[in-house]
């Protein structure tokens, strides 16, 4: 799809579960969006680049990789602009963050063009971050907000640029502080284990397989735990969904949704399997994906239940309320269930999420464990939310990033793009994610080598590391690969004495 020049798309803005939409049009003073000063969560008001008005040469990155929402590059140019019109009830002044990729010292103007406000800022990092931008001034009433390049040094990518009013500013941080849990456990766990594991997986040979009651009901839990502790792992990531939206637990909330229970099982085998490991002094933290199956083309009844917008794709907007709300009861129901004995949540992938109600949704993910860590994966973005606690870290080793915890610090970033999180790191070890296809191998693709140099690496800064294993259906993992952790373990066991 091409964007022809200055052609209008509206703006969205998050209000606890509301999306506030207007039709697409061609007249700019119909895209005028209200900013709502009375919200006491989510207070965060979203401007998705993708729904502004766009100058000639700017383009929406993969507008139809649905249900996925990217952003608009393009933007080489100081003759180019994203431009949009808000009204405001009252004169005040907003704080403005922006989302964006660029190269160093790059610079930037945001101009209010109906009152003169305007503020400056400038890129620090290569790549993508959420830069604060400073303050604005809207008048009351309509006003136009445009922002453009000062300086030409790199081809721009632009995702959003978050407004809040300055009054709200103080308390939206304290609630962001409070939200904030202790990461000081994961941080000293070393590394751990991450399996994609599921009904969807299949034996080593052939092509017939189990239903997900009779795996359930036939995995040795007692075996695998054994196999964990043997591997010195502090701890266990699970795919509560991956290749196909099924989970080895009962949900009622999933069955409603989806009007039968094809997609759970009646053997809760996750609460089993989490209070086992934590029996054993492993702890438990779950993978979570949000169905959409893009493999299947989107077509399963999980996500046409959740009634995606199909304009997301390529303005970031449409009305996604049944999602969220879904999703809630989903990740709340989960959470009471299984209570203390699960940890954490990885959700993956923020390019469906964002713009998403963060705040409200991590009190879903809490239920049950008010400790209870969260991360959202931004793929290679800055992070959508300060709601949440720990890098994601799909496919980095631990690696020195920007704003990286030195040598004897608590792990948590100090500066840059992931600012606040604990650093993490998962990672294959064996050339996929998941066993998903029948007669599908496993063949250990690190050495021992790397793995000691990652591992000695992220242990001095407190990173702790993710790594993947595959895994058959009836729980068989590569020894190679068993044995190469192993050695990890004797190097711990070589520092702790």
């Amino acid at each position: 799809m091409r964007y022809k020049k200055m052609k209008t798309f509206p703006f969205i803005l998050i209000f606890m579960f509301t999306t506030v939409l207007y039709a697409q049009t061609d007249e700019l003073e119909k895209g005028v969006v209200d900013i709502n000063l009375n919200k006491q969560t989510d207070n965060i008001t979203v401007l998705m680049a993708a729904s502004s008005t766009m100058s000639q040469g700017l383009t929406v990155k993969w507008p139809d990789k649905s249900p996925k929402h990217f952003w608009v590059e393009g933007f080489n140019d100081i003759n180019q602009s994203l431009e949009c019109r808000v009204n405001v009830k009252k004169s005040g002044r907003f704080h403005v963050d922006v989302l964006l990729s660029a190269k160093p010292q790059e610079q930037f103007e945001i101009q209010v063009l109906n009152n003169g406000s305007n503020l400056l800022f400038t890129s620090s990092i290569d790549g993508w971050d959420k830069i604060d931008g400073g303050m604005i001034s809207l008048s009351k009433g309509e006003n136009i907000i445009r922002l453009i390049k000062k300086t030409n040094k790199s081809n721009v990518s632009v995702k959003s640029l978050e407004l809040i009013e300055e009054d709200e500013l103080s308390d939206y941080r304290k609630r962001v502080e409070q939200f904030k849990v202790s990461t000081d456990w994961f941080a000293d766990t070393g590394y751990g284990l991450m399996f994609q594991y599921g009904p969807w997986a299949y034996p080593q040979k052939g092509e017939e397989r189990k239903t997900m009651d009779e795996m359930a009901r036939d995995f040795d839990i007692n075996k695998f735990v054994a196999m964990v502790k043997e591997t010195g792992a502090s701890y266990v990531i699970w795919s509560l969904t991956w290749w196909d939206y099924k989970l080895m637990m009962p949900s009622k909330s999933v069955d409603r949704i989806i009007g039968n229970s094809e997609r759970t099982s009646s053997e809760n085998f996750i609460g089993k399997l989490a209070h086992e490991l934590k029996a054993n002094n492993i702890r438990f933290m779950l993978y979570y994906h949000l169905g959409h199956a893009s493999h299947m083309g989107g077509k399963t009844d999980w996500w046409q239940a959740q009634k995606w917008p199909e304009e997301f794709a390529a303005t970031g907007s449409g009305q996604r309320d049944v999602f969220f709300a879904n999703w809630m009861d989903v990740i709340k129901e989960i959470g009471e269930n299984l209570g203390e004995d699960l940890d954490g949540w990885f959700f993956d992938d923020g390019l469906v999420y964002y713009p998403a109600p963060f705040e409200k949704m991590g009190l879903a993910a809490r239920a049950g464990n008010s400790n209870r860590l969260i991360s959202y994966n931004p793929w290679i973005c800055a992070d959508y939310t300060e709601f949440q606690d720990v890098y994601f870290g799909e496919g980095s080793h631990g690696e020195v990033r920007a704003g990286s915890s030195p040598i004897g610090g608590n792990g948590v970033f100090r500066s840059g793009p992931h600012k606040g999180l604990l650093q993490h790191s998962m990672f294959i070890m064996e050339g996929d994610w998941g066993i998903h296809k029948p007669n599908q191998k496993i063949e250990t693709k690190i050495s021992k080598e790397n793995a000691l140099k990652w591992l000695n690496s992220a242990i001095e800064r407190k990173v702790p590391l993710s790594f993947n294993l595959l895994m058959w259906e009836d729980g068989t993992v590569a020894a190679s690969s068993v044995e190469i952790l192993k050695e990890l373990k004797k190097e711990l066991d070589k520092k702790d004495k």
